[in-house]
């Protein structure tokens, strides 16, 4: 595989350290603003491909399709409800779910707002997509920025930490949201954290970078959005203790494919960050 050097794509700075290393790839930290990012990176025409495969190359390859969670979907409810109390009630409410997996997050929203609700997802793995169709949900995939229509509500869940430049990926993006709309984004708050509290594995080259509130928050206030709330919740990455959790990881210790994780009491657990932001300019 061809691999790139790259800037720190908040600060543009060349200077950093060497964080850790997984599957073949060097996380390093930015020295001057923090950030964690893979340097060298894929070429982008091999991230593309591995979005739309999710397989992605390594010393190991790193396979990503996974299937739909039940468990998600009511996940996703929770947090609709604590982000919006009282559900937007203008009629023809329009929804785009950039990344939008096996439907998980697309389900919910339907189901939280109701029939009056336009929702399209968008998601570049073709095997997400059919396991969507199958559940009776429209997900497509179209080039964003060709695409024309503008949108209520934008959603980018898990899907900061795959993009190769974020900062322009948004500022690209902002269009799809109507100036008063808002976008919910979903990333890890965690490029703060010592490599010892970090959780691992890190799923390189699919994760790319991590990021923290900070970052986040600079980013989208110079390309054009105010924060309106942030949220923050158990990573998924630390699974709580129940006897079913407990066999489950215990599973994935013989599956090749999956890797176990057995972190119940971490110290950060916390990291899985919502932030709720509108488009002002």
């Amino acid at each position: 595989m061809k691999t790139r050097q790259v800037s720190c794509y908040n600060c543009h700075s060349d200077r950093s350290r060497l964080y850790d290393t997984e599957n073949g790839f060097n996380l390093v930290k930015c020295l001057d603003c923090g950030l964690l990012y893979v340097n060298p990176r894929p070429l982008d025409q091999e991230i593309d491909q591995a979005s739309q495969t999710g397989e992605h190359r390594g010393d190991t390859r790193l396979n990503t399709t996974g299937s739909f969670s039940e468990p998600s979907v009511d996940k996703y409810l929770t947090i609709l409800r604590a982000f919006y109390p009282v559900p937007p009630d203008k009629s023809d409410l329009s929804w785009l779910d950039i990344g939008a997996g096996h439907g998980e997050f697309l389900q919910a929203i339907q189901q939280f707002l109701g029939p009056g609700l336009s929702a399209t997802g968008l998601e570049p793995n073709a095997n997400k997509r059919a396991s969507a169709a199958r559940r009776g949900l429209e997900i497509d995939y179209f080039d964003l920025d060709e695409h024309e229509k503008s949108y209520d509500f934008v959603s980018l869940l898990n899907v900061f930490s795959h993009l190769p430049d974020p900062v322009d990926a948004l500022t690209r993006w902002k269009r799809l949201v109507k100036v008063g709309g808002e976008l919910l984004l979903e990333t890890g708050d965690s490029a703060g954290l010592e490599r010892h509290d970090h959780h691992r594995p890190y799923y390189l080259p699919d994760h790319l970078s991590f990021a923290s509130e900070e970052i986040v928050v600079g980013i989208l206030e110079r390309v054009g959005f105010r924060v309106l709330d942030i949220r923050k919740y158990r990573s998924p990455a630390y699974p709580v203790l129940t006897p079913l959790n407990l066999f489950r990881q215990l599973v994935k210790l013989v599956r090749p494919d999956r890797q176990a994780s057995f972190r119940f009491f971490p110290k950060h657990a916390n990291t899985d960050m919502w932030i709720r932001a509108q488009r002002i300019a």
